[in-house]
């Protein structure tokens, strides 16, 4: 895919770093047309037939930019049990760890997807308005309770949201949706967010890190909070699915305006087979074990220690400006934004 009408490439480029964007930990969320005519089988069969056949697409070679983390388990399973190869699509995916190119690979076509947080979207959209237009294909998934917390090392002193004052925590990325649940919490508390220092150390170091003693708390996902509670003794400080970001609409699947325009029938292919993929991972966890094993490389008795996020089906417009009021009242947007051009 060409860069942005109208200008360069490496214009855009410019646009997003000078916003700080493409330094965000990934990519976005939800809505668009969905289909929910998967089978919820738990054979693979019947998980990969496809609701009204597997008219040809356009594109069915695509590449996916994607966070390892338990919120990406519709997409792990879809793949998994060839669901996607039913809607006759063959899928790549792309590991992104550190993120400083997330938005540039997607607007670069570098990617065709990313599946990611949903604040750095909406932060490229609202920043950079005509210049970044991203569609939300399919919802990814929404926090529950322990999927998403503050975490400390074994014996730490820190037993209260308050101690944090003066303290280092960790984030996986800075102004993102890690930012904004850690903001939220503190400010839920009476504790000014600006009395706690963020860092930004991807997902898979925060354990090791928290046990080095580099930072005094950490806000991770799983599989890594199930991953740093067995090998370091890991313990909750709190868990951010409280409050305001209480079933929050952490992320999902995104793809450019132009891409889904350009092609109809594969973004529809791709619909359909996630949302029998988020049917499989909310009904089966079996299959969701498999998943954290093949695509996370867990042990099988960390895959049964793994709390698992919730996977909608279809897209609520609703949740996804939730996210921008939230990130209006903490600082992320310097105006108020609707998502309704993104919600499709």
């Amino acid at each position: 895919m060409p860069g942005l009408p109208g200008m360069s490439w490496k214009t855009a480029s410019a646009m997003l770093a000078a916003a700080g964007l493409l330094s965000a930990a990934t990519a976005c969320s939800s809505p668009a047309a969905a289909n929910g005519g998967g089978s919820s089988s738990t054979s693979t069969g019947a998980a990969g037939t496809a609701s009204g056949g597997t008219a040809a697409v356009e594109k069915p070679d695509i590449t996916i930019g994607v966070v390892p983390a338990v919120a990406n388990a519709g997409l792990y399973i879809a793949d998994m049990r060839g669901i996607f190869a039913a809607q006759g699509l063959h899928v790549k995916m792309v590991t992104i760890t550190s993120s400083a190119d997330v938005l540039a690979t997607l607007l670069n076509g570098s990617v065709d997807i990313l599946a990611g947080n949903y604040v750095s979207e909406i932060q490229a959209e609202a920043n950079n308005p005509g210049a970044v237009q991203l569609r939300v294909l399919a919802d990814g998934s929404l926090t529950t309770a322990h999927s998403r917390s503050l975490m400390v090392a074994a014996g730490s002193p820190i037993k209260t949201l308050a101690q944090l004052k003066g303290k280092t925590v960790a984030v996986n990325a800075l102004n993102n949706a890690a930012s904004l649940l850690v903001e939220s919490a503190l400010q839920q508390h009476g504790i000014p967010p600006s009395s706690v220092r963020l860092v930004a150390i991807p997902f898979p170091n925060e354990a090791a890190a928290l046990n080095a003693h580099q930072v005094d708390a950490a806000w991770m996902t799983e599989p890594f909070i199930s991953v740093g509670k067995a090998k370091y003794g890991l313990t909750e400080l709190y868990d951010t699915n409280q409050g305001a970001t209480s079933s929050f609409a952490i992320d999902g699947y995104v793809s450019t305006q132009a891409w889904a325009r350009k092609y109809p029938k594969t973004a529809a292919a791709f619909i359909r087979a996630i949302d029998q993929g988020q049917q499989l991972a909310t009904t089966s966890r079996p299959d969701l074990n498999a998943a954290m094993i093949k695509f996370l490389g867990t042990t099988p008795e960390i895959a049964t220690m793994i709390t698992p996020d919730t996977y909608p089906v279809g897209v609520s417009q609703a949740r996804l400006q939730h996210v921008a009021d939230l990130m209006l009242q903490f600082g992320l947007l310097k105006h108020s934004f609707s998502v309704a051009a993104m919600a499709g």
